[in-house]
This record gives structure tokens, C-alpha cells and sequence, in this order.
């Protein structure tokens, strides 16, 4: 039970990231364009 939910929060984790890397490079990539 402890390990699936660290897993689950892991993987929460790692998707966040993910996409706040992702929104990142995208205003980087509209900054640097205009």
C-alpha cells in the first residue's frame, strides 16, 4: 500500500515536471521569437 502510493506520488511528480518543462521551453521558445 505505502509503495503503490509513493509510486503514484512519484509518477504525479514526475508528470508535473514534465509539463511545467514543457511550458517552459514553449514562452522560451515565443520569447526568443519575438
Amino acid at each position: 500500500m505505502i509503495i503503490a502510493a509513493f509510486l503514484f506520488i512519484k509518477g504525479l511528480n514526475e508528470e508535473i515536471l514534465h509539463q511545467t518543462a514543457d511550458t517552459a521551453i514553449y514562452l522560451v521558445e515565443h520569447i526568443y521569437i519575438f
